[in-house]
């Protein structure tokens, strides 16, 4: 089964994503923060990482680059989830490593959709 991390320090989101994720038959890992994100990354292993900008511990944008700095991780594909929809935020989430972002409030199908290019990809 496809794993994906949904890191975000609102609960509520986390309950919404995973929701859309699981009815789409994908294994759901949760982080509310930064540090337990970076921690399940290493451990779980996921497939497909969607992360928040603005979360305790370790933003998004520094999760980001430590995914892309490190070898064995750098092929993970990440989508930014977030709230922040300047262009400067969109800008600095692609050169942090950020394969795709959308804004919060999001539409849960679109979600979906994005997730599912993914694994489009790699086909």
């Amino acid at each position: 089964m496809t794993k994906i991390l949904v890191a975000d320090d609102s609960k509520f989101v986390l309950e919404i994503v995973e929701t859309v994720l699981q009815s789409e038959g994908f294994e759901v890992v949760t982080a509310v923060d930064g540090t337990e994100a970076w921690d399940k990354i290493q451990s779980e292993k996921p497939d497909v990482v969607i992360i928040d900008i603005v979360m305790p511990g370790m933003n998004g944008y520094e999760i980001c680059k430590k995914i892309k700095s490190t070898e064995e991780l750098k092929g993970l594909p990440i989508l930014v989830l977030t709230t922040k929809a300047q262009e400067k935020d969109v800008e600095l989430a692609q050169t942090s490593g950020a394969d795709l972002y959308m804004t919060k409030p999001f539409d849960p199908d679109e979600l979906a959709q994005k997730v599912k290019k993914f694994f489009e990809k790699k086909k």
